[in-house]
């Protein structure tokens, strides 16, 4: 059967075996038309990092085409299709049923699919996550005409602004080295680009997060308190929730502790910090005590062992979820066991697949990213380990990326269990974990200097 047909006549529900060419027309006259738009925004900046904006933007329409190609012709679509087709399925209930249309997107679902004999990705229907995902799919269905590669590309285009966004705040505020090449990995991180592309649950999650870090920023680190950016971050969270709720907690958590770590930074005395922050830190764990038995959070605490249990399991046991296994030896889902293998854990959410690890051809450019990305870490960090623990708790982007990145290794590492699952969860982590890479470079630029509190 030939890959490329003249449009989508035919539907394999849940799959895409052939790419229609009036999409393919139709989504490069879009690229070629938002590349103009864009090109005339650049040439009124006269900021040096717009130099990159045009390339990155070319780089992540090229990441979005291949993302497509690759997985309809390796996997048939896989859920990206799933979306996509469970998204056409809500046009063509709004256009047959506008009040069953309206109970669907906006109150619950009750069957109308069935009731007016649509047809759909069962499987997509029942699960509350993947249904909220075509919903948000149908937005870009819609409004490209049911075309799969242009809805794909607004999903990209998404995650290029927010990239590009959050980009220019560190540049602008946070930066001091302005020649660095922070700039290379972090805007053209070959695994990021593909994996947090087009119709898929990652690429919501990806620039739902990047938003969000923005917007925190602003608030809490730049303190520019402002309703749009009170609101911006409520939306983003929003997503999140319904998309992969642990993440929104993560980035929460973060910016906690990165603000109850540097509160110590008022003081001069480093013997007085230091203790003071090992002071807050014996609290903290003290209160997380005494609320685990007073308010009785150790059964939320299980609900998320638990549903990490689940998730782990799942990947593990479901036929579905196919390719390369690791393991990690833990045996149950208890406090005292995710303690022992977090180093494990956190390794392999940043630095695995090894080369050795990836020997196949999709994931071998994940192996060589990895190693690439652990030589770099004790270039930059193991070797200089002395000079970055006392910069560490200084500077606060610094310290959240820290954290982030132990927390989002961590949760990754610990449940993905496959290389496939793994290196498609943690991309977005990878941006993060390039702060702490180039953190030399991440030290207080003049114009964050809003107060007395280093940045």
């Amino acid at each position: 059967m030939d890959f490329f047909l003249l449009s989508y006549t035919k539907y394999n529900y849940g799959g895409i075996k052939y790419l229609s060419i009036v999409d393919m027309a139709v989504s490069i006259l879009w690229v070629l038309i938002v590349l103009a738009i864009l090109y005339a925004y650049k040439q009124k900046r006269s900021e040096p990092e717009y130099k990159r904006f045009i390339p990155f933007f070319l780089f992540k329409m090229f990441a979005v085409y291949f993302f497509a190609v690759m997985n309809s012709y390796l996997y048939g679509g896989a859920d990206s299709a799933a979306f996509w087709h469970m998204s056409n399925a809500i046009t063509d209930l709004m256009f047959k049923n506008f009040p069953d249309f309206m109970h669907e997107m906006f109150v619950g679902q009750n069957g109308s699919f069935y009731k007016n004999g649509i047809h759909h990705p069962g499987w997509i229907y029942k699960e509350s996550e993947g249904f909220f995902m075509a919903k948000i799919t149908w937005v870009f269905s819609f409004i490209s005409g049911k075309q799969y590669l242009l809805a794909s590309l607004y999903f990209s285009f998404l995650t290029f602004l927010a990239q590009w966004r959050l980009y220019r705040l560190l540049m602008k505020y946070f930066i001091k080295n302005k020649d660095s090449k922070f700039h290379i990995l972090f805007l053209y991180m070959p695994s990021v680009a593909f994996w947090c592309s087009g119709i898929a649950k990652d690429t919501v999650v990806f620039f739902a997060i990047l938003n969000i870090v923005y917007f925190l920023t602003r608030w809490f680190f730049l303190k520019e308190r402002k309703l749009k950016y009170a609101l911006g971050f409520l939306f983003y969270a929003w997503l999140i929730l319904h998309t992969r709720e642990i993440i929104l907690g993560i980035v929460i958590v973060s910016f906690v502790l990165t603000w109850i770590f540097t509160l110590a930074n008022s003081l001069s005395q480093p013997f007085i910090r230091g203790l003071l922050r090992f002071t807050i830190s014996f609290i903290g764990l003290a209160v997380l005590a005494v609320g685990l038995y007073v308010f009785q959070l150790n059964q939320v605490l299980d609900g998320y062992l638990e549903e990490g249990q689940i998730i782990q399991q799942d990947f593990e046991n479901n036929p579905l979820y196919t390719g390369k296994r690791y393991s990690l030896g833990m045996d149950a889902f208890t406090p005292l066991g995710m303690l022992l293998v977090s180093p494990m854990a956190i390794f392999a959410g940043i630095f695995r697949p090894g080369i050795w690890e990836a020997l196949t051809s999709t994931l071998l450019l994940n192996g060589i990213e990895s190693t690439i990305l652990l030589y770099l870490f004790f270039k930059r960090v193991v070797f200089k380990a002395g000079s970055f623990s006392l910069n560490l708790f200084n500077h606060k982007i610094l310290l959240f990326c820290g954290i982030i990145t132990l927390l989002y290794a961590f949760s990754t590492g610990l449940t993905a269990v496959i290389f496939g699952v793994l290196v498609r969860l943690r991309a977005p982590l990878l941006l993060f974990f390039m702060v702490v890479i180039y953190w030399k470079d991440f030290v207080v630029a003049p114009e964050a200097e809003k107060d007395k509190t280093t940045y």
